[in-house]
């Protein structure tokens, strides 16, 4: 919710009817991610699956300051969530 922060991905469009599997997939029943509401840098709304705290406690997950995870020129570096 905040405009501080971005985490650069893909926008999907997919048919409303494959939204139950996806949130079986993700862990949304057992509170491994939550779905969430964007706006894109572009203006459109999206729906998106955030990871939870416990999963992150439960891995020592890096931050990724740089919102990207995949740009191997800034690696995920820096505080590990405790």
């Amino acid at each position: 919710q905040d405009a501080n922060y971005w985490v650069l991905g893909e926008v999907i469009e997919v048919d409303e009817q494959i939204v139950p599997t996806l949130d079986k997939y993700e862990g949304v029943e057992e509170g491994l991610y939550t779905k969430e509401e964007l706006v894109t840098e572009s203006g459109h709304k999206c729906l998106v699956y955030q990871i939870s705290l416990q999963l992150i406690l439960a891995n020592r997950m890096p931050i990724v300051r740089s919102g990207d995870w995949l740009n191997p020129e800034d690696p995920p570096i820096g505080d590990f969530v405790e």
